[in-house]
C-alpha cells in the first residue's frame, strides 16, 4: 500500500493464502523491499496506514497472512493501530503481524478470534467495551 493509505471494509474481506511460509497473502508498504522488489529505488521504510472493520463487517477472516508496516494515520495524530476492528467479528488463523506502528489490533466490542497468530508488539491487542 502507498504511504498512509488503507483499507476500509464496510461488509467483509476474506484474505486466504495457501500457506504461510510459501503461498501467503502480505499486506505491506510499498516500500518494503523483501516483499514486491524495491519499488521506490529507496533503503528506507514507509508505513501505511490501516486496515478498518467498520461496525457490521462480520465474517471476515485472514488466513496465511502477513501483514506488515501499517499503523500511521494519515494526519500523524490519530491513534496508531494498524488493524482496527469496530463492533465486527473477524478471524485471523496463521497471522503474523509484524514491523507495524502502534496496536497491532484495536477492537472497539468483541475481541477477534485468533488462531497461531503471532504478534511482534508487547501491546499487540486492546480490547474495550
Amino acid at each position: 500500500m502507498t504511504k498512509h493509505k488503507g483499507l476500509e471494509v464496510k461488509g467483509s474481506l476474506v484474505a486466504e493464502g495457501l500457506d504461510l511460509n510459501e503461498d501467503k497473502i502480505v499486506f505491506t508498504s510499498i516500500c518494503d523491499d523483501e516483499y514486491g522488489g524495491d519499488t521506490d529505488n529507496a533503503s528506507t521504510t514507509c508505513y501505511w496506514n490501516r486496515i478498518h472493520f467498520a461496525p457490521s463487517s462480520d465474517s471476515s477472516f485472514f488466513k496465511n497472512v502477513k501483514i506488515r508496516y501499517g499503523g500511521v494515520p494519515d494526519d500523524g495524530i490519530s491513534p496508531w493501530r494498524t488493524i482496527w476492528i469496530e463492533n465486527s467479528e473477524v478471524k485471523f488463523e496463521n497471522v503474523s503481524l509484524e514491523n507495524n506502528s502502534g496496536y497491532d489490533i484495536y477492537v472497539e466490542g468483541n475481541c477477534p478470534q485468533l488462531i497461531n497468530t503471532t504478534f511482534e508488539k508487547i501491546y499487540p491487542l486492546e480490547c474495550s467495551p
